[in-house]
């Protein structure tokens, strides 16, 4: 049985590592991989703990893991105060197309309706087709393009009866 549970500071460097193996574009890694230094150095000196604290209190970031023993295999992100993103949901190869998303997701709304929030907004690459028709699956519509994504919203007003 999986379930989520928030991220730990001894789970910051293997959250990056997800990061860069299943979300990051190829681009990126080369500029995450020169922040990954100086990171560890910061963690060795004001610890993990502060890093979640800045990124939950100044960014208004939080984020959860789900677990296969001592590895992640999934990752959401949420941030917003006045409207709520889903800033990164990722799930790892071999556990794709098996639900896991869908609970992610899931949880996201419940979260939403929770804190009175009525929509929830995410942006998805071009080329992540699989993403894509999930989101649109579970409620999504594209509301804007850019040159290399899409961003959506899901009106949450039709679950507030079912919660």
């Amino acid at each position: 049985m999986l379930k989520t549970e928030p991220l730990h500071e001894w789970d910051l460097v293997k959250f990056l590592i997800f990061m860069i193996r299943y979300q990051i574009p190829q681009f990126f890694i080369r500029v995450l991989l020169i922040l990954v230094l100086p990171l560890g150095f910061v963690l060795s000196i004001i610890g993990g703990n502060a890093i979640l604290w800045i990124l939950k209190k100044v960014f208004a970031l939080e984020f959860v893991v789900i677990k296969e023993g001592n590895r992640i295999i999934a990752i959401k992100g949420i941030n917003g105060w006045r409207k709520i993103n889903i800033t990164v949901l990722g799930v790892a190869g071999k556990w794709r197309q098996k639900g896991v998303a869908t609970m992610l997701l899931n949880e996201v709304f419940a979260e939403c309706l929770k804190k009175g929030k009525r929509e929830v907004y995410l942006s998805v690459r071009k080329n992540n087709d699989p993403a894509r028709e999930l989101y649109k699956k579970m409620g999504f519509v594209e509301i804007r393009e850019t040159f290399r994504s899409f961003k959506m919203r899901k009106d949450l007003s039709s679950m507030i009866n079912r919660t």
